[in-house]
């Protein structure tokens, strides 16, 4: 008797476990939906970033308290920023696929001068653009204004920098602006960084440079 209500007992199984099946798979898709919906916002702000920043080297537009809180998308009272400007120089002989290389350690090289500089609970937002051979990055966070790019920060970057140089087949240059806190001067900022890279022609072997003219209203 037993034996024949195991038929009956597989297809409730089955019909249970074809069942999970189907919740699974729909929600495999939402969640699938959901992740090209996130990708899909993540390059459009991308875009929007890169796009603000271009409009600032060319004079086109000047940051103000409304706009950083809409681009970075959170209200200070007390705002910040300091440029980088990392360009890449292939040298002869480069791979193919070097392109992306370059721009992928360059983006984790200035997350890491953010995570040296600033403390983890310091909210932060950093803008890129890349224009040729160069990214453009404009790092804007949340006070104090005490805070500068020391020397140990400086020998950080530039030991990281040589290290990479000696792994790739290009030379990756790079120049940062002190932070500073007043929004008109983000533009410029850009400007005298994005300047200071023709430095490595002046001073050869060097790969990291600071750059000089605009300083914090608190020096």
């Amino acid at each position: 008797q037993s034996y024949l209500l195991k038929p009956l007992e597989y297809e409730e199984s089955l019909a249970s476990l074809l069942e999970c099946l189907k919740v699974l798979e729909v929600r495999r898709q939402e969640h699938l939906a959901r992740f090209e919906l996130e990708q899909e916002a993540k390059e459009s702000m991308t875009l929007i970033h890169g796009q603000f920043l271009k409009y600032l080297l060319e004079d086109q537009v000047e940051l103000q308290p409304d706009m950083i809180q809409r681009v970075c998308g959170f209200e200070s009272k007390n705002y910040m920023f300091y440029s980088i400007v990392i360009s890449n120089i292939p040298r002869p002989g480069s791979i193919q696929g070097t392109n992306m290389r370059w721009k992928q350690l360059a983006e984790r090289l200035v997350s890491d001068v953010a995570t040296s500089l600033l403390s983890h609970d310091i909210r932060r937002q950093i803008l890129t653009y890349y224009h040729k051979s160069k990214l453009y990055t404009l790092t804007i966070f949340e006070g104090p204004d005490t805070i500068r790019f020391d020397t140990q920060i400086k020998e950080q970057v530039h030991t990281i920098l040589n290290q990479l140089n000696l792994q790739l087949p290009t030379s990756m240059y790079m120049a940062m602006g002190q932070p500073l806190s007043q929004l008109s001067d983000a533009g410029i900022s850009l400007q005298l960084v994005d300047k200071a890279l023709y430095k490595r022609f002046s001073q050869p072997g060097s790969y990291l440079f600071i750059a000089q003219g605009l300083q914090p209203s608190s020096y």
